[in-house]
């Protein structure tokens, strides 16, 4: 337990050590933000040193997001359509509700890349105030992994909605880049104690650039280190 809760807070230091550089980046114009935002990259990979490698091996992969790392045996989602990631062998994920263990939807990677694994769901919307547990799955549908999230719902889904609209309307007025969006959302999140939606903001990016895309792996190995 004690583990778990250091780091989680390691990873909510990198994703406030991101967001406070990236503002000190941003105040410039657009041509150095651009110098500025990979100056921040470059801090950033000094500052977050993983010391181990990726749990995947035998026995199963490592689920990166969402996933519980605090005290709560339950990670905390904002998203509805949440994106799962992993590092490991299997290619397929599968969702039950917390108190079925029938699969309701289940998804499989066309393509398996090395490294860390993704997928967005793409079922019906998950219902606020609702657990689930998602799975990572064999060819036969063995459950190899599995962990539970909750989407959350009430006043605290309501403050977070508000406040993530503001957010955005905040973003198009300062027309960043989608890394840029992605990077400030992810420290709103953090500050919402929504630390799984903050790392799938890090995940979610397409065509990443280089420096992102090893931050993503940096995270995903401080998760999976046993």
């Amino acid at each position: 337990m004690q583990t778990k809760r250091v780091r989680s807070f390691v990873l909510l230091l990198i994703i406030v050590q991101m967001a406070a550089l990236f503002l000190a980046a941003s105040e410039v114009s657009a041509k150095p933000r651009q110098a500025g935002q990979a100056s921040f990259w470059s801090d950033f990979m000094r500052w977050f040193q993983p010391k181990k490698k990726l749990r995947a091996g035998k026995g199963g992969g490592c689920m990166v997001s969402p996933i519980w790392l605090g005290q709560n045996n339950v990670a905390k989602v904002w998203n509805q359509r949440p994106v799962f990631v992993w590092n490991g062998r299997e290619s397929n994920v599968g969702l039950t509700r917390e108190d079925d263990d029938q699969l309701f939807w289940k998804e499989q990677l066309q393509a398996a890349p090395r490294g860390n694994r993704q997928i967005q769901y793409t079922g019906s919307t998950l219902q606020p105030g609702q657990s689930y547990r998602w799975n990572l799955l064999t060819l036969t549908d063995q459950v190899t992994q599995s962990t539970s999230f909750q989407v959350i719902g009430g006043t605290e889904r309501d403050r977070v909605t508000i406040g993530l609209k503001t957010l955005q309307a905040q973003l198009e007025a300062e027309k960043l880049s989608a890394e840029e969006k992605a990077l400030r959302r992810a420290e709103f999140f953090v500050r919402h104690d929504l630390v799984s939606d903050a790392i799938q903001e890090v995940f979610s990016v397409k065509n990443p650039s280089p420096e992102l895309q090893d931050l993503a792996e940096k995270m995903a190995t401080e998760i999976c280190t046993e």
